[in-house]
């Protein structure tokens, strides 16, 4: 099996995951915190580095942004994808720059759209796409993404939608711990009224059930 969103926060993510089944991880991150892709350079090769002795597949990815000549670079030096992330900016011009240095190099791209909306709605985000593939994550809306319909995104052929852990398996607490979790994981203020409404906009019952 393939886990397609892994944040390389610690190595217990290694054991865990071989002893389910999963025989390729694809992720970000360096270890000892939880990152939105491999950057810098330096960063990158150690990760390679640390799995020449793990028996599992790894495919990385690099942090999306509008640098096109970064973008490059990474898939230079072994990236197999890039992740554009909402909190680091899922602007049209990121996406538009992600995918056309991905298709010059052949890798893939993987986006966590923009929850609050700020650099457009998601026909600005299916806009910038342009008919080109994409792996979208937390389509359901609950690991964040466009409010309140992120879901309409599955519509388009050309993109692949997946859902994020927290909502496997449904059950009747589902809604009430992920409220607390996005709380808890983004360290947002429960006396900020601003706060409490995105994190009651990232937890959508009707599409995650």
């Amino acid at each position: 099996d393939v886990y397609k969103n892994v944040h390389l926060s610690s190595s217990s993510i290694i054991g865990a995951a071989a002893y389910s089944g999963i025989t390729t991880l694809v992720g970000q991150g360096s270890g000892g915190v939880w990152d939105l892709g491999v950057n810098p350079l330096s960063n990158m090769l150690h990760v390679f580095e640390a799995f020449e002795a793990v028996p599992m597949n790894l495919a990385v990815l690099a942090r999306g942004s509008s640098d096109r000549a970064e973008l490059k670079t990474a898939f230079e030096v072994g990236a197999s994808g890039l992740k554009i992330h909402e909190d680091v900016g899922a602007f049209p011009s990121v996406i538009d720059a992600c995918l056309s240095i991905a298709d010059l190099a052949g890798g893939q791209v993987a986006i966590h759209t923009d929850g609050l909306n700020e650099a457009g709605a998601l026909a600005e985000t299916i806009a910038a796409i342009a008919g080109r593939s994409i792996h979208a994550y937390h389509v359901e809306g609950s690991g964040g993404g466009h409010a309140p319909n992120l879901i309409e995104i599955c519509s388009d052929p050309r993109i692949i939608g997946s859902s994020t852990n927290p909502t496997l398996p449904w059950s009747v607490n589902s809604v009430a711990e992920q409220l607390e979790m996005i709380i808890t994981v983004h360290r947002l203020d429960r006396n900020n009224p601003e706060d409490m409404a995105a994190a009651r906009d990232r937890v959508r019952a009707s599409t995650i059930a």
